[in-house]
């Protein structure tokens, strides 16, 4: 419960207030910008006008255009949306000093649907001219975000700083290293869900004890696909078991996991660790190479199949083929990422292998029933009645 409290506190910390300047209704009067990344920021285009000589980002006709400048304090791709939108926006981006003669970097008109995206290099100390325009003239409130290419969206940014705070405690405050610091993250985060697999345990456990009757249901009804999916439903919900508990430890896990790969790719974060090595991993930054690259695979080929072995255990025919293919499957995608996440996953393994071997003896798996239990669930339903003919 507490580990619990100290990672959404320091995810609720995490939050930053967006800067708002107000959006110029006309090109002068454009709203500047933070030099820094990333920015957030609430609009509204609401009784704007367009000047003579604007341009019409993507060639698209506006008439409501919203202004701002950025002038950047370093170089580097960048990314611009709408995307958070409820105006269908239009979205340019220009250098220049006056609306007529202005240079186009970048414009878009629905690359995230009726809203806009754009990514270019910005160079620093270049003002960029931002404009905003709703589609055929359309007014109403905006958001626009900029930010570097390789920080994570608006969502991911409490959990990254949250993620950042933990691994930095651990090896400022605890002396640990920067390997020790991001399986202090693992254990952190497994603590806090704790409960909840814990429920998903049991959830199993019962699902496992009345996997008989299940499978008679699905033998008995198996000609009636629909009327089988009914009868199922109404199995669960008599016994109250959900079918999806396995998948939220799971689900909860994800954001952690998103917010350390964003951390160990980030400028700062990365140059703060630099060289740091651990138990012969040259940097936790960098994806590994050589020999070093193979042991990790290994080890997690061998943890990763060892925690699914545990789950694949009530699970059959191509469930079970699936569940102990995926290890393997996803080996060519974690071999760029970096060794940092890969510790992370390796650790997570073996905390779910040692928390399975405690379960199974806390909360043994139910016997199987005796054949004579098994005919009497697989009986057949009775026929129905005929009904009487009166006379």
């Amino acid at each position: 419960m507490i580990v619990g409290l100290l990672l959404c506190a320091a995810v609720a910390s995490a939050q930053a207030t967006p800067s708002t300047p107000p959006a110029g209704d006309n090109f002068a009067a454009a709203g500047k910008l933070s030099p820094k990344l990333p920015i957030t920021i609430d609009g509204d285009n609401k009784g704007f006008s367009q000047q003579p000589g604007e341009p019409n980002p993507a060639g698209v006709t506006g008439g409501a255009s919203a202004w701002y400048s950025w002038t950047p304090d370093t170089t580097g791709d960048v990314v611009a949306e709408t995307c958070g939108s409820k105006l269908n926006t239009v979205l340019g981006i220009y250098t220049g000093t006056k609306p007529s003669s202005l240079t186009e970097v970048t414009s878009d008109n629905n690359a995230c649907g009726e809203q806009s995206k754009v990514r270019f290099t910005a160079e620093k100390g270049t003002t960029y001219h931002i404009v905003i325009d709703g589609f055929h003239g359309a007014q109403g409130t905006f958001q626009l975000e900029i930010r570097d290419v390789n920080q994570p969206l608006v969502v991911l940014r409490p959990f990254v700083t949250a993620a950042n705070a933990v691994v930095t405690f651990f090896h400022d405050n605890v002396g640990l290293s920067w390997g020790l610091a991001i399986v202090g993250l693992t254990i952190v985060t497994r603590l806090a869900i704790l409960p909840l697999s814990l429920r998903q345990i049991r959830s199993m456990r019962a699902l496992q004890a009345l996997q008989p009757e299940l499978k008679a249901i699905q033998a008995r009804y198996k000609d009636d696909k629909q009327r089988q999916q009914r009868e199922m439903m109404e199995f669960y919900k008599r016994n109250k078991i959900n079918p999806l508990a396995s998948c939220w430890p799971l689900l909860l896990q994800l954001p952690i996991f998103i917010a350390l790969f964003y951390l160990l790719r980030g400028d700062e974060f990365t140059t703060e660790i630099h060289g740091a090595g651990w138990l012969g991993i040259p940097n936790l930054s960098d994806p590994a190479t050589g020999a070093t690259l193979i042991i990790l695979l290994v080890l997690y080929v061998a943890t990763m199949i060892g925690s699914t072995s545990i789950m694949a255990a009530s699970a059959e025919g191509p469930q079970r083929v699936m569940m102990f293919a995926l290890p393997v499957i996803f080996v060519p995608f974690i071999i760029n990422f970096p060794a940092g996440l890969v510790v992370y996953w390796i650790t997570t393994n073996l905390w779910t292998m040692g928390q399975q071997a405690v379960v199974k003896q806390l909360i043994p798996a139910p016997a199987k029933p005796s054949p004579e239990e098994e005919a009497v669930m697989k009986k057949p339903p009775p026929p129905p009645r005929k009904k009487k003919r009166r006379r």
